[in-house]
């Protein structure tokens, strides 16, 4: 019974241990490296997608609207510079903010390409897969899901 107690009570106090510095420093390299690798799998993700939808309704409608077209276009860019800034030391040593904006390029760009042409559009699918795909893809930082979460209230507060 004495020997239950004990390892019951080392685990409590690992667990409520302080990390040190140096423990810090550690995660800190681990959590950058784990978001630099997913993230760069998601846009890699993202990009096929975004290529492989382009290709398939220009082949099979080719009297498509030109706002589709420059809206995807315009995501296939910001990916594409997503993908880009992800490779520069910026990249590596912040990738939340490669994160947001490659969150952004999903979901804001064509918003923004659609509100040029006067068409008010919302998408709840791709709100909704970028959202899974940041609590899946990427280990949980507050403020790139508190940020994402603002701007989307804004949109659909607007």
């Amino acid at each position: 019974m004495l020997n239950l107690y004990q390892t019951f009570r080392n685990i409590i106090m690992s667990l409520l241990s302080i990390p040190s510095n140096a423990d810090k420093k550690k995660y800190s390299i681990w959590l950058n490296n784990f978001m630099w690798y997913r993230l760069r799998l998601g846009i890699i993700i993202a990009m096929i997608s975004i290529l492989t939808f382009l290709i398939l309704n220009l082949s099979r409608y080719p009297n498509i609207d030109f706002s589709w077209l420059y809206t995807n276009l315009m995501q296939a860019a910001f990916l594409l510079l997503s993908l880009a800034l992800l490779y520069t030391p910026v990249g590596h040593t912040h990738p939340g903010f490669i994160l947001l904006l490659f969150s952004w390029s999903i979901t804001l760009v064509p918003q923004y390409c659609y509100l040029q042409v006067g068409i008010a559009h919302f998408d709840f699918v791709a709100w909704t897969l970028t959202f899974l795909g940041q609590a899946t893809l990427l280990h949980y930082q507050c403020y790139g899901d508190c940020i994402s979460f603002h701007n989307w209230a804004y949109c659909f507060v607007s």
